[in-house]
């Protein structure tokens, strides 16, 4: 019995140990929003301003809409040590897997600090700018779909705006 816990244990450490490689042939692939699966995202942001003044409610919850359209489409792929997400028709966005940042320039031409990293089973791309954070989790389902999380922070929040979509593997 002690032999079979001991290999249990080695398993579920190996399972727990696999490189970033192995994670990201996992989670590599296209995918297509399930708009069905997927939170309302509007709904949430109107949850995250509601606590806000009626003279900032607006700008905030504009602002929050015109920066979070749910992409209808994502491509992860590992490249040796670099992970490059593209979603919908954008440029690819390439960074280090273990976590160091590089300078990204958003379509509207504000310039981010975005980090890609393993956090276990999920493949966290991070965007810093001098207000706030955007946090994408991607993680893959049992049932063969993957979840993006969305957390955005900031100090001009009254709570994180937080909302998940559902992207079925092409």
């Amino acid at each position: 019995m002690t032999r079979l816990r001991t290999f249990a244990l080695l398993l579920v450490a190996l399972a727990f140990a696999l490189p970033a490689s192995a994670q990201n042939a996992a989670l590599s692939g296209t995918y297509t929003l399930n708009q069905q699966a997927s939170d309302n995202v509007n709904t949430a942001i109107d949850a995250a301003v509601r606590p806000m003044n009626a003279i900032l409610r607006p700008i905030a919850r504009g602002r929050l809409r015109s920066t979070n359209q749910p992409y209808r489409r994502v491509v992860i792929a590992s490249q040796g040590s670099q992970t490059s997400i593209t979603t919908d028709s954008r440029a690819a966005i390439l960074t280090p897997s273990n976590g160091n940042s590089v300078r990204w320039r958003r379509e509207d031409g504000e310039t981010l600090n975005v980090s890609t990293s393993w956090q276990g089973d999920r493949l966290v791309q991070t965007f810093r700018a001098d207000d706030g954070t955007r946090v994408n989790a991607y993680q893959m389902n049992a049932n063969g779909t993957m979840t993006m999380t969305v957390t955005i922070t900031s100090g001009r929040l009254p709570r994180p705006l937080t909302y998940r979509l559902v992207y079925d593997k092409q």
